[in-house]
């Protein structure tokens, strides 16, 4: 090598190697960005298109809502509701046989009426609801423990005084005045924090008091705090009393708060103060579970913690509590994997095999929600995700229709004493009232005893107290008919015959003319048909009642911010989607951070490389389709549930190009200009593509490689030519060697050299083709049938058919330029060329077309479609190796004929190859039999005739030998 090639070399290798610094440079600032969270914005922003735009997820059929809507709150009344509303709300639910009912309420306050005293009043109705319907959860709130690095001194230490001490300081009553001047800061600024502090202080302790069996009642407790002179209405007294309750509602929770420590991810959400529901509605809730939850940096709810530890309990989501009792699955069988997922065992629904579901969670717990769209341009319920939604109003109607029935009832009875009392006396009346009283007892033993004979006698009784009573009623409905037919048409100037004339018209109007029977029956039929109707929408499923009005009723996380809804949705709706996301199994799951920032190093890497090995306008095309394939690969990942960074890989690629191309652009025009006046001594695009790309190739070398060579020859083309002429032969020639040329760079091939009607090509180099000898093969196949369709348009131009050999073989061969240092050319040397030249005249002696050496046939590992059979054991002329050799004969299911004496063909050379001469040489005659142009059928039918003539001296040779070319 030259001085001056060496310092174009050094040259060369030293641009791409800063060009690759710089690559590499960006790749590393994006990793750094990917650890630093640099763009964590803009990948939310592109985790919530996605989630838009590739939202595939179906809606559950089990998941129900129960809407607290606007329409509800017009019929019902504003809210809050009272606790009886509730409580009719699930005892309809009941009625519509659903399998569950999750409140999204918050039901942390004891309900009192207006009164002076305060007393209770719906919470018991509401528990015997909730108790009677079994299967009811009631959430709690966990508030969201604040960041002590972001509070103010004076709030960290005025949490420390009151946990010391709620009540006093030094011996003084401790007040936000005390405070503020301990402190030093505004007493106006101290007072909200501190009341709010204190009862969170006093929460605790009496918490901690109750749990150990130290405080036995609330007297003792005012004892332990020194407030038994205290009055109910002093502010002292008021915290301990809400502390206690507080307290005891929580020792109630807890047993919905045992989930195994098994389950909890490494830094598991831990919450602070707990807000429980009231302990009557503690004690008899189906479950008790959690809805507390932090929205990500922008307020976007994304994901949710399925399971909470506090005060050494492990308490379960909303929607992961409902999903366990939907699909069977106890605590003990719920643990984490260090994998990354939480693992439900033996889930099953109805009528299906326990499986084990695992749910793909952070390292917090938090499991990302897989949100269903919301309808588009829809103004009144754009939150509505293609579930089934009930209004809450309208299910109420129907214990509204029940107190109507019974409202008309006691207007009737009502109107009937009065009306026996005004014709019969007071006396008659009692009659009636004691008669409807037994009727009232025998109804009520028969609703509590089981079926029995004791029972029919009552059932006879009951008949026949029942048609005494409505004989009653019939005879007080036609007196007042008959006097009310027999009044004067004036009323009575009398004021005591006015009072009664007035009463019989009432007593007319009620019993006669207002037919309450009637009016019950048409009732009785719209309940019975809302019942129904209630029931085909809810039996068996799960109803999650929460609001959904525009003015937040409901107490909960009224509205929030998710990825699929154009405007904030209802926390219900949220619920709804956690709940369906597990129920679905459509999770997805957030490659780690490890495997993030591989991506975005492999993503900048290979846009290093590619932009600087490849030409700058060449480079823009890979470039263009990794971005592409990458935001591709991106968005099916995310449809099959895989989330991938998509943010910091693009720009890892684009700014990894952009950077190394700008390099390139400000110090490699020369090397351009050198390499496009190296390439006019290159002939092959193959060996143009990989010059451009290594310039350091313009040099005499070669290397070692293993290759498949072909050589194809036409045959008896001398003579053709010289029939034709020299015009008429260039003419011809070139058209034959531009199909052929055509064809074999369609298989990747690099051709040599033309040789006359010859060609020598070879796959393998320069560029790695691992499959090399499928492609030289297949390369034959097709290169026959160019030719065959050529030589179809020259016989019609009065042309003569043309037939060409091919020969392949594959092998190690030294590839490289070879010359002198003002021309050389791309070419492969070797034993391995040698032997290809070889086997393409050795088809003369077969009459083939395409003959390959065993061990191309072998690597090349052809489809079934092509046809090829064994032709034995040759020494090619000039050799003194045997080599196995195999006929390509074209595509199977052209010719039957042929391909069936191809077939038969292998047990006759097996045949002569184990010198069973006779019985190959009838195979070898059955095959022409079949096919009258097998020539290798002939070839070797001829030896075993000759092989029989001739005596056999020594052990059977089968080999072929090669004589002539």
């Amino acid at each position: 090598m030259s001085r001056r090639q060496e310092r174009s070399a050094h040259h060369n290798l030293r641009n791409k190697g800063i060009a690759i610094c710089v690559g590499l440079v960006i790749t590393a600032l994006a990793v750094l960005g990917g650890w630093q969270g640099w763009l964590e914005r803009y990948e939310r922003i592109s985790y919530d298109g996605r989630m838009v735009w590739l939202n595939n997820i179906s809606a559950s059929d089990q998941i129900v809502h129960i809407d607290i809507d606007d329409g509800s709150l017009e019929t019902v009344g504003r809210w809050p509701w009272p606790r009886e509303r509730l409580a009719e709300l699930i005892e309809t639910l009941n009625e519509g046989e659903a399998r569950h009912i999750a409140l999204d309420i918050l039901l942390r306050q004891q309900e009192t009426k207006s009164t002076e005293e305060a007393e209770p009043s719906g919470d018991v109705a509401l528990a015997e609801a909730i108790k009677d319907a079994g299967s009811v959860l009631v959430p709690t709130h966990f508030r969201i423990p604040e960041d002590t690095d972001e509070q103010p001194t004076w709030l960290v230490e005025l949490k420390r005084l009151l946990a010391a001490n709620a009540f006093e300081l030094d011996g003084q009553e401790f007040s936000p005045a005390v405070a503020a001047e301990r402190l030093g800061v505004d007493s106006m600024l101290v007072a909200e924090e501190f009341y709010g502090r204190r009862q969170e202080t006093v929460d605790n302790q009496v918490l901690e008091l109750l749990a150990v069996g130290k405080i036995e009642s609330e007297l003792k407790l005012l004892e332990h705090y020194g407030l038994l002179e205290a009055g109910e209405g002093t502010p002292e007294y008021v915290v301990v009393h809400r502390a206690l309750r507080r307290a005891e509602s929580i020792l109630e929770s807890q047993k919905f708060g045992r989930v195994s420590e098994r389950a909890l991810a490494p830094e598991v959400f831990s919450p602070g103060h707990i807000d429980p529901p009231i302990p009557e509605l503690a004690r008899v809730a189906g479950a008790v579970a959690f809805i507390a939850n932090k929205p990500d940096p922008g307020g976007v709810f994304r994901r949710v913690p399925l399971l909470a530890r506090t005060g050494g309990y492990v308490y379960k989501q909303y929607a992961l509590a409902l999903a366990c009792e939907l699909l069977g699955v106890e605590d003990s069988q719920i643990v984490y994997e260090q994998s990354g997922y939480l693992v439900l065992s033996r889930a099953s629904r109805r009528g299906q095999e326990p499986h084990t579901i695992r749910i793909p969670v952070d390292r917090q717990g938090r499991m990302l929600i897989n949100f269903r769209k919301g309808h588009k341009g829809h103004k009144e319920r754009w939150w509505d995700s293609g579930f089934v939604h009930l209004s809450a109003g309208k299910i109420l109607e129907i214990p509204q229709l029940r107190q109507k029935i019974k409202n008309n009832l006691v207007k009737q009875e009502e109107a009937v004493r009065k009306a026996i009392e005004l014709r019969e006396g007071d006396q008659k009346r009692k009659e009636y009232d004691q008669l409807n009283g037994e009727i009232a007892k025998i109804r009520s033993r028969l609703k509590s005893m089981e079926a029995g004979q004791e029972s029919e006698q009552l059932k006879l009784e009951l008949a026949a107290l029942e048609e005494l009573a409505e004989e009653m009623r019939a005879e007080a409905i036609d007196n007042i008919r008959f006097i009310y037919n027999s009044l004067p048409k004036e009323a009575p100037s009398d004021p005591g015959e006015l009072q009664e004339y007035r009463n019989i018209l009432l007593f007319y109007q009620d019993l006669v003319e207002t037919d309450y029977q009637a009016e019950n029956q048409r009732l009785e039929k719209i309940l019975k048909e809302s019942i129904s109707n209630l029931r085909a929408r809810t039996q068996g499923k799960v109803c999650l009642v929460g609001s959904t009005a525009s003015g937040g009723a409901g107490g909960s996380l009224d509205y929030a911010s998710c990825p699929v809804f154009e405007r904030e949705v209802p926390g219900i709706v949220v619920h709804a989607n956690v709940l369906n996301t597990i129920l679905e199994h459509s999770f997805l799951r957030q490659v780690s951070l490890w495997q993030q920032l591989l991506l975005i190093a492999g993503c900048g890497l290979v846009a290093t490389v590619l932009s600087s090995l490849l030409k700058p306008l060449y480079s823009i095309v890979p470039v263009i389709v990794g971005t592409g394939g990458y935001v591709g690969v991106n968005f099916w990942a995310f449809a099959t549930g895989l989330v991938l960074p998509f943010v910091l890989p693009l720009a890892a690629i684009l700014l990894g190009w952009a950077g190394v191309m700008a390099y390139r652009q400000l110090f490699e025009a020369k090397e351009k200009r050198r390499m496009a006046t190296a390439l006019g001594q290159f002939t092959s695009p193959a060996v143009a593509r990989r010059v451009l790309a290594q310039p350091e190739l313009l040099r005499l070398s070669g290397e070692t490689r293993e290759v498949s060579c072909y050589f194809s020859d036409l045959k008896g083309f001398t003579p053709l030519s010289e029939r034709l002429g020299a015009e008429k032969t260039v003419r011809l020639l070139n058209r034959y060697l531009d199909k052929m040329t055509e064809v074999l760079f369609k298989h990747g091939a690099t051709v040599n050299k033309f040789m006359a009607d010859g060609i020598f090509a070879f796959f393998g180099a320069p560029e790695v083709q691992v499959d090399h000898a499928r492609r030289a093969c297949l390369a034959a196949v097709d290169s026959q049938i160019a030719l065959a369709k050529l030589c179809e348009e020259l016989v019609k131009q009065g042309g003569s058919e043309l037939r060409m050999r091919v020969g392949i073989n594959t092998g190690q061969a030294v590839v490289g330029n070879c010359g002198s240092s003002r021309k050389f050319d791309y070419t492969a040397l070797g034993d391995t060329v040698n032997l290809a030249s070889r086997l393409e005249p050795s088809n003369k002696f077969f009459g083939s077309l395409i003959l390959v050496s065993q061990r191309t046939f072998e690597q090349a590992e052809l489809p079934e479609e092509i046809l090829s059979r064994p032709l034995g054991s040759i020494v090619a002329v000039g050799r003194t190796e045997v080599t196995e050799v195999v006929e390509i004969v074209g595509r199977d299911g052209e010719d039957e004929q042929k391909s069936e004496s191809v077939r038969k063909f292998a047990s006759g050379l097996e045949a002569y190859r184990q010198g069973q001469l006779k019985e190959a040489l009838e195979i070898f005659e059955g095959c022409l039999e079949i096919w009258a142009e097998d020539s290798p059928a002939k070839v070797y039918a001829n030896l075993s005739r000759k092989a029989l003539q001739e005596p056999r001296a020594g052990e059977w040779d089968p080999i072929v030998r090669m004589t002539s070319k």
